[in-house]
């Protein structure tokens, strides 16, 4: 499920929450507010009616009793009722009822009347909020509460099942690299060479013309360690003491947790190889260009130094569309950087993205490399994009399923 469609869901789910307990406070509100004027109807016709049956009935009688139980209608709307004469207690609910008792959310009424040689007092407490009342809207609210957190404890238990298979298949396509080559058979890449955006498919077989700046050459011209010792010596600290930026043996590692953190949350991710044939990390040109990534990108740790010549970028939240206008506006501040220095340079950039895809670092490291040899390749295109068939990789993905 998408974050913007966990937002939703929570805003929807906690908003028919919130309506429930307003509806069921608003309704017991209302009762209260109406109850004065009910309780006053209700004993006047209560009032009204235990006169006319003592004129008609003698108070002992049977026919007085079932009168009298009609005119009181339902008991629960009661706290308390009785009727007594000048020295008997003729009616009284509860049995044992205390009309001594304050009842809360109640109204007492006491009504003294004479028929005859007899006078009579009949007292009534009736609630302004009926228990029943209470009872049913709350019944109402509770269902309503149930249903909705029912509701939200499956689509968890879906997404869980569902996140889990998607590791399933993750690991399967890890596991299977003839799978993952499959994905990328219709891939192709996108370059740019203009500040418009410009696509280019690199069609296969395609040879491009020798240049100064090709893989082949910088190959054979760039540095080498002094020993292997050297060249595979741990990195001391985080960042490297010659551009600021983090040591490329730490790229593969971060790019593999980050990928991770944009997969659960959904969003994409672009990494750039940016290299620059027959420069040193040593040179001052080669601090200029740290320094300008460092306020572009803002975070050290998502820069990183690559091979002898070069700098990755890792841009997080980031399409493959948007990665390329980011790279013209890099190249272009880059070359600009050269020119001022060393106006026999230049530099490439190839990029790769996550585009939706669950795939190791290694794996989008390799896209972007492939990338980055083609930009080399044609100086005519110094940027280009390794993109990926999308719609292949989700129908592979759905077969596994």
């Amino acid at each position: 499920m998408k974050q913007k469609s966990i937002t939703v869901y929570s805003i929807i789910i906690s908003t028919v929450f919130a309506a429930a307990i307003v509806f069921f406070c608003w309704r017991l509100g209302y009762e209260y507010v109406a109850g004065s004027d009910r309780t006053k109807a209700q004993f006047s016709n209560l009032k009204d009616s235990t006169r006319t049956a003592l004129l008609l009935y003698e108070p002992s009688s049977a026919e007085f009793k079932k009168a009298f139980e009609k005119a009181c209608g339902n008991y629960e709307d009661y706290a308390f009722i009785t009727l007594k004469d000048s020295t008997h207690v003729l009616f009284t609910y509860p049995t044992q009822a205390d009309t001594a008792t304050a009842v809360r959310f109640c109204e007492p009424y006491t009504y003294s009347f004479s028929t005859g040689d007899a006078s009579y007092i009949l007292s009534a407490s009736l609630y302004l909020i009926r228990p029943s009342s209470v009872f049913y809207y709350a019944r109402f609210t509770f269902l309503i509460i149930l249903i909705a957190t029912a509701f939200t404890i499956l689509l968890i238990i879906y997404v869980h099942f569902s996140s889990s298979n998607a590791m399933h298949v993750q690991n399967e396509l890890f596991e299977d690299e003839t799978l993952l080559e499959d994905t990328y058979a219709e891939n192709d890449f996108a370059s740019s060479s203009k500040p418009a955006l410009l696509e280019k498919p690199m069609a296969e077989g395609n040879e491009a013309a020798p240049s100064p700046y090709s893989l082949a050459t910088f190959e054979e011209t760039a540095p080498q360690p002094q020993n292997e010792t050297e060249k595979t010596a741990t990195p001391q600290g985080l960042f490297s003491p010659a551009t600021g930026l983090s040591w490329e043996q730490y790229l593969e590692v971060r790019l593999d947790s980050e990928l991770i953190r944009a997969a659960s949350s959904e969003q994409d991710l672009s990494l750039f190889l940016l290299r620059v044939p027959l420069l040193s990390l040593a040179d001052s040109i080669a601090l200029r260009i740290s320094t300008y990534l460092s306020e572009q990108f803002q975070y050290n740790d998502l820069l990183f130094e690559y091979k002898s010549d070069g700098f990755a970028i890792i841009k997080e939240n980031t399409a493959i569309d948007e990665a390329i206008s980011i790279a013209e506006t890099m190249h272009a501040a880059v070359s600009k950087l050269l020119k001022e220095e060393n106006a026999s340079l230049a530099c490439a950039i190839g990029i790769s993205a996550r585009s939706v895809r669950m795939l190791p670092g290694k794996r989008l490291l390799k896209e972007a490399e492939e990338a980055l040899e083609n930009a080399l390749d044609s100086p005519e295109n110094p940027i280009v994009a390794f993109r990926v068939n999308a719609d292949k990789y989700r129908q592979i993905i759905g077969k596994e399923q």
